[in-house]
């Protein structure tokens, strides 16, 4: 169903690669071999992309790539369960229009320290339904992590619209090393920044970047984008390249978060657009 995709099966199971490697086949195999239930669970009740609408915006596609390869998918709504299933490998949180609550995230932060993996999306904050709202979930990987999701909105005046964001630079890491020589588009984006945080003893570090100064940065003022008026201001913007994705390891625990400042990058109608949904898988 896609091209350059090689599917191994071992009885019903299924692993699907889409970038051919010694090491991905490897992966694949172990995972067939394994039988270890892998399950990957949406966080909902806050707005976010929905794992089994087909729509444009939703996240099905992701959804079923997963499923593709050997993950069970399902959705989770902490707010009503109060707890996280024991079978559960990974969270992700697509897009919360409305903030994760205080006690949602002590819930996935102590998941996430038992051993557990986190991948965040957010949305920059004028595209959602914050307002002037806490966002306990952001505070946490602040934190706990060093990633800050700033409150800004990546401007690249290199696209048609400047409004979208084009990575271009990727760091040296397993989740990028699959990406090299494709770009990835992020329709809207805020930057995500690793942060010095004395007390941490995970590792985190920025994954992809955008183009350089003179032609993107992270714009803090949205009365001014909104008004057209797109310059940077070296005092109170980041200048690019701008952190779009950062990912975080805790080597005691074996704890891992991926966060990113875009959520529709990977949606139903932008998942083959270059390399984005590769990314996101």
């Amino acid at each position: 169903t896609q091209d350059r995709t090689v599917v191994l099966q071992l009885g019903e199971k299924r692993e699907a690669i889409t970038f051919l490697s010694e090491t991905e086949l490897d992966a694949a195999l172990l995972r067939l071999m394994n039988e270890e239930v892998r399950s990957v669970y949406f966080i909902v009740g806050h707005g976010e992309y929905a794992s089994d609408e087909a729509g444009e915006l939703g996240y099905s596609t992701v959804a079923q790539t997963l499923s593709s390869k050997a993950y069970n998918v399902d959705t989770l709504n902490l707010l009503s369960t109060g707890e996280i299933p024991a079978d559960a490998s990974v969270l992700i949180v697509a897009r919360p229009m409305l903030p994760v609550t205080q006690a949602e995230v002590d819930l996935i932060a102590e998941f996430v320290a038992n051993g557990g993996a986190l991948v965040v999306a957010e949305e920059p904050p004028i595209f959602t339904d914050f307002e002037d709202a806490a966002d306990p979930l952001a505070d946490y990987l602040n934190t706990t992590w060093g990633i800050l999701l700033s409150e800004d909105l990546v401007v690249d005046t290199q696209m048609e619209s400047n409004l979208e964001a084009i990575a271009v630079q990727y760091a040296s890491h397993p989740i990028t090393e699959k990406l090299q020589g494709v770009s990835v588009i992020f329709p809207t984006a805020r930057s995500v920044q690793v942060v010095t945080v004395d007390s941490l003893t995970a590792r985190s570090t920025p994954l992809l970047y955008t183009a350089p100064y003179d032609t993107t940065w992270a714009e803090t003022d949205m009365v001014a984008l909104a008004d057209g008026d797109v310059i940077a201001d070296p005092d109170t913007d980041l200048l690019g390249p701008v952190p779009i994705l950062a990912a975080g390891e805790d080597v005691d625990s074996g704890a891992r978060v991926v966060v990113f400042g875009d959520a529709d990058f990977a949606s139903n109608v932008n998942f083959y657009v270059q390399n984005n949904g590769q990314l996101l898988i």
